[in-house]
């Protein structure tokens, strides 16, 4: 990226995941002068850097980032390319009919193998194998069945496997749904590949660079930027937990949820690197713990994720000894055969999920449909991906096969059409806390 004006907030930390950082050999960009452009992209997050990326060969870019690159969650995220852990298939199709469930579906992995065919990383930062998704008890083989049947009726390559497959490396587990082609990625490295490609196509990537507002004048948005103005045919906006600050984005706020999330990184194992050549298995879902997850790193480290909490913190670094780490690694522990190596990274993340699992896309036209804002909100950098081959067909053709499931005015299940009415974030978040207290009771319960 170019190098940027002197400022003294450049040469502050950079707030990312501890066990993410890398060296960044261009320092960041500031905006220090008005700049005009086609598409101005506000968020510099992966939703917003995947847009950049998906239109920069055609467009000229301007992505605005508050902050440093990776600062929001794609930087304290664990990384996981899982096709489908977020989706109910079967609610999907009852929504949109089985034939946009497979269109979604093929799009998902498409902008999947297309983001790793664009940022050419190396096997340690991509990876690509398989994952299972766990039952550990015997009543849970119906559940697990239906999961299993459910995506191989849209032609997710799967595998039903008993224990005898599985019982050299994973303590008390009866039965497994082996999932294929899954694929798992280091957020920051993602995240700086896709903004050198930006500027490499001529576009432009400020950091420390907030969007105060933004108006349309007769054929031009304007973005304010500080003292400063961009000014562009069309206008993205993909700001994450700050949503708050933009009050178009009031009604796509009202129908998500803010979590905070812990994350746990091990020392590495030779053992657990063995296991992962092994079996090529690179992430794990439990029937016991349905939120959380197992990552394996190619260095023989282990990431385990989960232990939720709702409402928006923080993100912030942790040690071993924060409860809700020990507790993840006393699961994982409890889990492998293998020896669990002791924490050396923690950390809490926070970000907002949509209620149905599905990101959401609001459309506005201005000048007589010649000016594109476009809003989005999603979960996890899959849909991100997602996201960026989206918006940039609907930005050069003005629409795109699976817009409709997307649109932020799609059918919703009948829980969240309930979160969108409650009149005030009182009463939501209450029925936030309400229902995460169902789910806990429903992981004890452990499926029964």
């Amino acid at each position: 990226m170019d190098s940027g004006s002197a400022s003294e907030t450049v040469s502050r930390p950079w707030t990312i995941a501890p066990f993410w950082h890398v060296d960044r050999r261009i320092p960041p960009n500031v905006l220090d002068k008005d700049i005009k452009c086609e598409v101005c992209i506000v968020g510099g997050g992966i939703t917003g850097m995947s847009i950049a990326s998906a239109l920069c060969d055609k467009r000229k870019v301007v992505v605005v980032e508050s902050g440093q690159l990776g600062e929001g969650s794609t930087g304290w995220s664990g990384g996981i390319l899982s096709l489908v852990t977020t989706i109910d298939l079967a609610e999907v199709a009852l929504l949109f009919g089985e034939e946009s469930t497979r269109s979604l579906l093929f799009f998902l992995h498409d902008s999947i193998m297309k983001m790793r065919h664009t940022l050419a990383l190396d096997s340690s930062s991509w990876q690509a194998g398989r994952s299972l998704y766990i039952a550990s008890r015997k009543s849970h083989e119906a559940k697990l069945l239906e999961e299993f049947q459910s995506r191989r009726h849209y032609g997710l390559q799967s595998e039903f496997l008993e224990v005898i497959h599985l019982k050299k490396y994973w303590r008390d587990v009866q039965f497994a749904v082996d999932l294929a082609s899954e694929h798992a990625v280091h957020p920051i490295k993602a995240l700086l590949t896709l903004a050198a490609r930006v500027t490499d196509c001529g576009g432009k990537v400020f950091e420390f660079s907030k969007a105060d507002n933004w108006s349309h004048e007769k054929t031009k948005f304007i973005v304010n930027v500080g003292s400063h103005k961009i000014e562009c045919d069309h206008l993205v906006i993909t700001v994450g937990m700050e949503m708050d600050e933009f009050p178009e984005l009031a009604d796509l706020r009202r129908v998500c949820v803010p979590v905070s999330s812990h994350i746990l990184v091990t020392k590495t194992s030779y053992d657990i690197a063995d296991m992962l050549k092994d079996t090529n298995c690179i992430a794990l879902w439990d029937s016991l713990q349905l939120y959380h997850y197992v990552r394996y790193l190619p260095n023989g480290r282990v990431l385990i994720g989960g232990e939720e909490e709702c409402g928006a913190l923080p993100n912030v670094s942790l040690t071993g000894d924060d409860p809700p780490i020990k507790k993840m690694h006393e699961w994982g522990s409890e889990l492998h055969k293998l020896t669990l190596p002791p924490v050396e990274y923690a950390w809490r993340a926070s970000l907002s999920l949509p209620a149905d699992g599905l990101p959401f896309l609001k459309l506005r036209l201005f000048n007589d449909d010649e000016n594109f804002l476009i809003s989005a909100v999603t979960d996890g950098m899959p849909f991100a991906f997602l996201l960026g081959t989206v918006v940039g067909r609907l930005l050069e053709t003005g629409e795109h096969p699976i817009a409709q499931i997307l649109s932020h005015r799609r059918p919703l299940p009948s829980d969240a059409r309930l979160l969108s009415l409650l009149p005030s974030d009182g009463l939501r978040s209450l029925a936030h806390r309400a229902a995460f207290a169902a789910m806990r009771l429903k992981d004890q319960a452990g499926w029964q």
